[in-house]
């Protein structure tokens, strides 16, 4: 049996505040990669429609066009949403949300005369509605590029997506056209500078009521850090000798003090122009976070200005208020003076420690192809997760075999748990009907990646192979139904095929047609398996209409099928590793031998309505080991050693994020992996 330890080696250099850097990197999408670059953004609500513009962006690039429709007089809104590429961002590693706004110079009004109303909306795994609220969007946005900034809240939610809400009051003169350019979420800055001696339009102000303190900006002193101009903060109370205070103030409309954890700066006493107290020391140093209420909250554990300061720099660090809104923020000097005092303050910062990422396990290499993971919660016993055929195919395309025979599905499936380890757990493939859904008013393109089809659709047909109960080997399922929204097909609709013969589901499973009736199930040893007949009810007269959509969709993936509240499949995995739908019309094969989800085909991603986050991904061939770690990820590599002496570069060069957003898992080549016992570590040069 190999052993596999796992070791963490961090190679940062910390030095102060200064090697701080962010936990989190930019999310952006600049629209300028082709149609694609919109393949993460939807209408989420209202009346219009989303599109590439190749030119219509920022500098003639690309952008995202947003079309509020103006056709329905009761229409007043469209919402343009973004679902954020790889899974959720946390709110307390990213701090702004900006983007180009431009309004068509030829867009209608509402009724008041306005293009609309503006919310830029934060929305987590319970589609919460956490808005800023930009307001009226009128002329002064027409024909001009404005750049749009909006605070990340500071609430520990994970989001998943960012709303524009768009919202008028109807009717509307015509159609108003949006262009969007840029979109951009912006980490959390970590150092987040608040003044470092080079802005003099940052002022300074002493406290009335306090021992009277001239505040100016110097170049004669710095505290270096690499800022230019050179430059620091000079604070020169007019002391007399008694115990006395000086306070000095400003507001800073960004300073979030709650956000990170201490603050810090660079301090320095002119020996020559201070005088010391009778211990020697010039007083101490502190900070007053103030909230926007004006309460203060003097931070605990002032900094005496011992002789250490006296000529030369030292550093101070002081912990923040849990709960201060912010906004104001008083340097203090107080203490028993024999005369006065000058302080140098440079390198004000506000700074949040990192932690660096530990690698959470490691896991076997795995089968190319779609890997899908279930629920790991119990209550969701329904879950079913997998992949759709490409948009662009469901919207011209009839993917069932009425009159196109002979017609051919098929799954091949690899790493899929054997029925002891997960009885019930099923692979699936579903033809849905998309006129139906449409003609009902219902959202094809959403249905379209339901995971949970069966249940929604109005027309379907499906083919199932789920492990048995009892442990006996696997069963095949085919099953129909006909104008039946939001119920399973009915028993008389269901045939069922034991096949004892199957120890497993692993293999290719393929369901065919060789006329409009008959049909025949394949298993993974090339045999036919079972033999079934299209039921009765399917050659009535709407048969026709039923099952030959000029819409359609087909589905292929997994389902934790297990008992109610067992929780028996939470978090079960397997590999798709080659999908085909073909009859007359269509050829869509695929053996993901490519680079990645979307090589050949555009897949997209069937999710359960619970399940908001991602628990689809490609993985490719030659993978032998798993490694997966955890935040921060940004910049770290994956060392391998078989003695713990001499290490090396794993060699990992594919790597993914999975829905959590958390859980970074780096591929480890077949041929890198030790043959006998091994070492992994995480190190960031």
């Amino acid at each position: 049996m190999k052993k596999w330890l796992v070791s963490i080696t961090l190679g940062l250099a910390l030095a102060g505040s200064a090697s701080l850097c962010q936990a989190a990197s930019e999310i952006a999408q600049d629209f300028n990669g082709g149609a694609g670059s919109i393949a993460d953004f939807s209408i989420n609500f209202g009346t219009g429609a989303i599109e590439w513009d190749a030119a219509g962006g920022v500098d003639g690039s690309g952008a995202l066009k947003v079309t509020l429709s103006a056709a329905d007089v009761a229409n007043k809104e469209v919402a343009p949403m973004w679902t954020i590429p790889g899974g959720p961002f946390d709110t307390s590693d990213y701090y702004t949300l900006e983007y180009d706004l431009y309004i068509d110079v030829a867009a209608g009004v509402d009724a008041e005369g306005k293009y609309f109303n503006l919310q830029e909306v934060f929305s987590d795994s319970a589609w919460s509605w956490d808005n800023n609220w930009v307001g009226a969007v009128a002329g002064a946005y027409t024909g001009v590029w404005t750049h749009m900034t909006a605070s990340v809240p500071n609430n520990g939610k994970k989001y998943f997506r960012v709303i524009w809400a768009m919202q008028g009051t109807a009717p509307y003169s015509s159609d108003v056209v949006v262009y969007i350019d840029n979109v951009v979420l912006k980490p959390l800055p970590n150092p987040f500078i608040l003044d470092n001696g080079t802005d003099p339009s940052i002022t300074w102000s002493p406290e009335g009521w306090a021992t009277p303190a001239t505040v100016e900006y110097v170049t004669t002193e710095d505290a270096g850090g690499g800022y230019t101009p050179l430059g620091c903060l000079k604070i020169s109370p007019e002391y007399t000798g008694a115990w006395q205070q000086s306070w000095v103030i400003h507001t800073f409309p960004t300073f979030v003090p709650t956000r990170w954890s201490y603050i810090e700066c660079d301090v320095k006493v002119d020996a020559a122009l201070s005088t010391p107290d009778g211990s020697g020391n010039y007083g101490s140093f502190n900070f007053n976070v103030r909230e926007s209420s004006w309460a203060d909250h003097v931070l605990p554990g002032a900094v005496v200005l011992d002789s250490s300061f006296a000529g030369a720099w030292g550093h101070i660090k002081l912990p923040l208020p849990a709960t201060a809104s912010g906004g104001p923020l008083d340097i203090i000097l107080s203490g028993t003076y024999g005369g006065p005092v000058v302080v140098y303050v440079d390198n004000l910062v506000l700074t949040k420690p990192i932690t660096p990422p530990s690698i959470l396990g490691i896991a076997p290499g795995t089968s190319k192809g779609v890997f899908v993971t279930v629920d790991p919660a119990t209550d969701n016993q329904w879950d079913e997760e997998g992949i759709s055929t490409p948009s662009a195919d469901n919207d011209v395309t009839n993917f069932f075999w009425v009159e196109s025979t002979p017609a051919t599905y098929s799954i091949t499936l690899a790493d899929f748990p054997t029925p002891a380890a997960a009885p019930g757990f099923q692979a699936h493939i579903y033809l849905v009907n998309g006129d139906s859904i449409t003609a009902s008013g219902g959202s094809f393109a959403w249905n379209a990646t339901y995971a949970g089809a069966p249940w929604n659709a109005y027309d379907y047909a499906g083919f199932k192979i789920q492990n048995t109960m009892d442990n006996t080997g696997v069963i095949a399922i085919v099953e129909w139904k006909t104008n039946a929204p939001s119920a399973n097909p009915i028993e008389a609709n269901v045939q069922q095929f034991p096949l004892t013969q199957y120890p497993t589901a692993n293999g290719k499973w393929t369901f065919s047609f060789t006329d409009n009736t008959h049909g025949t199930i394949t298993g993974p040893d090339g045999a036919t398996a079972a033999t079934f007949e299209v039921p009765d009810f399917i050659s009535d007269p709407g048969y026709l209409n039923n099952f030959t959509p000029l819409t359609s969709a087909a589905l292929f993936g997994l389902a934790k099928n297990d008992t109610e509240n067992s929780g028996v499949n939470n978090g079960k995995s397997a590999t798709i590793a080659a999908v085909q739908v073909k009859n007359a019309w269509i050829d869509r094969t695929d053996t993901f031998d490519g680079a990645g989800l979307t090589t050949t085909y555009a897949w997209q991603i069937c999710r359960y309505w619970k399940n908001p986050e991602t628990r689809v991904f490609y993985r490719p061939a030659g993978v032998g080991l798993w490694v997966k770690y955890g935040n921060p990820a940004e910049g770290y590599l994956v060392d391998v050693s078989t003695d713990l002496k001499t290490w090396s570069n794993a060699g990992v060069s594919y790597k993914y994020t999975d829905g959590t957003g958390i859980q970074h898992w780096a591929g480890v080549p077949s041929a890198n992996v030790p043959p006998d016992d091994g070492f992994f570590r995480l190190i960031k040069p």
